[in-house]
């Protein structure tokens, strides 16, 4: 059965982020704009939406926002406020410290929406299973990305 949105458990979100040093991002937002399409038998790109991601950001968040109970004032509130918070974060990658900093806030719109989009799923098909294994590449990626943020922790610290 189709679901509306990309299925993927918070422990696997947050740690993809992690080791990918926010790359995990692209994916997300690609495979969320592939289940919309899909759902909702519409034209779009997803790929062209994942590369223009912080415009696009909105628009995604509002769809899921609107599968919660919330009112359509308060659904649109709360994705113009978590767009920001993305688009902040985004910005701030590109800031000298201590403003980098704000870069780290990059994941906590991602969360909760993810979370909203879960139980959407499960609405639609209450014995669906959330992605919570790690394939073979997500473990590279945790090994290779672990490794590299291993390595700049370590020279932040000594120098």
């Amino acid at each position: 059965m189709q679901l509306p949105f990309f299925s993927v458990s918070i422990r696997k979100l947050v740690l993809m982020y992690v080791v990918t040093l926010g790359m995990y991002e692209f994916y997300w937002f690609y495979r969320q704009w592939i289940a919309v399409r899909d759902f909702n038998r519409i034209y779009i790109s997803p790929a062209a939406r994942t590369v223009a991601s912080l415009v696009f950001a909105f628009n995604l968040f509002k769809r899921i926002l609107d599968t919660s109970r919330l009112t359509p004032a308060a659904s649109f509130g709360l994705a113009i406020v978590l767009g920001a918070i993305l688009i902040a974060a985004a910005v701030a990658a590109y800031f000298p410290p201590p403003y980098v900093f704000i870069a780290l806030l990059g994941p906590i719109p991602v969360i909760p929406m993810q979370v909203l989009a879960n139980r959407a799923n499960t609405r639609v098909d209450p014995t669906h299973t959330v992605n919570a294994k790690l394939s073979r590449l997500n473990w590279v990626a945790v090994v290779l990305g672990g490794a590299l943020l291993l390595l700049g922790v370590a020279g932040a610290i000594l120098s």
